[in-house]
Parts: structure tokens; C-alpha cells; sequence
């Protein structure tokens, strides 16, 4: 981490309390679901069909019982990392 991004992280543990970043957290898991779900669809998510919206609610389902499944024993971060393909 450069010094930058310390002071930056330092600024932001001083400027939260611990149920906000509880908060953070759990919002960028949803998000990482929601990702995930987007880049799983094989449908035309653009075409608006109740097929697709179908087929993002049961991957939704889905995957967010698996990520909740596999969160006690994997690190968040890696988790929201691997979920998006940023790892």
C-alpha cells in the first residue's frame, strides 16, 4: 500500500465507526452478487424478456446462497475479488 493509500485508509477508519464499514461491506458483498449475476446471464439481458429476468433471479438466488455458504471460510476481500474477476 503506498503512502497515499495509507493515509487515505487511515482517514477513512477515523472518519467510520465500526457499523458503517459493517454497512460498506455488506453493501460491496450485494454488489459482488449482482456482478457476478451479470456476467453469468446467457441471455440478451437487453431484451427485457421475462426470461431473462427469470434467469437473473434463480442466478441471484443462487449465487448469493453460495457466497453466503463460502464467506466464514474465505476472506471477504478475496471473495468480492475472485466473485468480480479482479483477482
Amino acid at each position: 500500500m503506498s503512502d497515499a493509500e495509507q493515509a487515505r485508509f487511515n482517514a477513512f477508519m477515523d472518519s467510520t465507526d465500526a457499523d458503517e464499514r459493517d454497512w460498506i461491506a455488506f453493501c460491496e458483498f450485494e454488489e459482488a452478487i449482482h456482478s457476478g449475476v451479470m456476467t453469468a446471464c446467457m441471455i440478451n439481458m437487453y431484451d427485457g424478456d421475462e426470461e431473462g429476468v427469470r434467469e437473473m433471479d434463480n442466478l441471484k438466488l443462487s449465487l448469493g446462497q453460495m457466497l453466503f455458504r463460502v464467506l466464514p471460510r474465505v476472506d471477504l476481500g478475496t471473495l468480492i475479488a475472485n466473485v468480480e474477476a479482479r483477482a
